[in-house]
């Protein structure tokens, strides 16, 4: 790591354990650096943060069984690079984000998304702060037991212009539409929808979409995939 360049510590992240987030670096190559105006080489290899039983991010992979991993080597956070003043991209510097999870003995995607700017500072940041959408990654793949009764929400506050306001909401299930996964409830509020979903078959991904329409007449989807495991 260049000293001239700062960098942040992503340690409040919650996820499910045995989960590894890998975090890509959006710029590389050549970069000027203010000091002594010398040419530096960023590296682009992925830094890598591990969930361990605990819920949080480490820099290091488990070697215990829960609940003795928490106390194995490695520091809670990954440490990556940001942009300061003495960094003369000339953009911001931001992360290609990809979660995965063991899934029936496959590790599996289950949320990728682009940061926006890294804050130049040697704080610890939550990684959910930088989500696009905290609540509903689209895209991303929620999991849920057949027997279970769950409800699924989209945050879209952050996305909605000028103090626009949801005047509609509907759910819609395709891909794997099998009519055994079924939309029990949803609701919504001037700002967010939630849907309530009750079924599924054992082992499908479904694709569930959230359509809707503000008051100033904008119609816009966002999908999650729902995967049905026994859990």
């Amino acid at each position: 790591m260049n000293a001239d360049i700062n960098d942040f510590v992503a340690g409040a992240f919650t996820g499910a354990a045995g989960a590894k987030i890998i975090f890509t670096l959006n710029v590389g190559g050549l970069v000027k650096v203010t000091d002594t105006e010398r040419i530096s080489l960023l590296s682009v290899k992925p830094v890598v943060g591990y969930i361990r039983s605990d819920g949080r991010m480490y820099d290091s992979p488990a070697i215990s069984a829960s609940p003795f991993d928490v106390g194995d080597p490695g520091k809670l956070g990954v440490r990556l690079l940001a942009n300061a003043a003495t960094f003369l991209y000339p953009g911001d510097v931001s992360y290609h984000v990809v979660g995965y999870r063991l899934v029936d003995g496959v590790m599996t995607k289950f949320i990728e998304f682009y940061t926006g700017a890294v804050p130049a500072s040697d704080s610890a940041a939550n990684l959910a702060d930088f989500m696009p959408n905290p609540a509903a990654p689209e895209g991303a793949v929620k999991f849920k037991d057949p027997n279970a009764r769950l409800d699924f929400g989209v945050d879209w506050g952050g996305a909605l212009l000028g103090g626009d306001v949801i005047v509609s909401s509907t759910w819609i299930i395709s891909e794997t539409n099998d009519g055994i996964l079924v939309i029990d409830d949803d609701s919504f509020t001037a700002t967010r929808a939630t849907v309530w979903l009750t079924g599924g078959a054992v082992g499908f991904t479904y694709k569930v979409t959230n359509r809707i329409v503000t008051a100033a007449g904008r119609i816009d989807d966002w999908t999650l995939r729902v995967k049905i495991l026994d859990q």
